[in-house]
């Protein structure tokens, strides 16, 4: 059984380019949040479409990603 998959090994210029798009991914479902849309609204708005071609994540999408980041920002409120 595996638990974990190792890709490739990134500089640290790549490292805070992911940072730098969860943070702005955050930050567009949290003004969603605030405006009171749902989580299908949201989804629906697809806020990963520009950065879908530039991110392999086997196993996760970008829907299930901004369900992720919904759930725990309307917690958060």
């Amino acid at each position: 059984r595996v638990l974990f998959r190792f890709g490739a090994t990134v500089d640290r210029a790549a490292v805070i380019a992911h940072r730098d798009l969860i943070i702005a991914l955050r930050d567009k479902v949290a003004a969603l949040v605030k405006q009171g849309r749902t989580a299908e609204q949201v989804t629906a708005a697809k806020l990963t479409a520009e950065y879908d071609s530039k991110i392999v994540t086997p196993g996760t999408t970008g829907d299930r990603f901004i369900g992720q980041l919904y759930a725990e920002l309307q917690a958060a409120k």
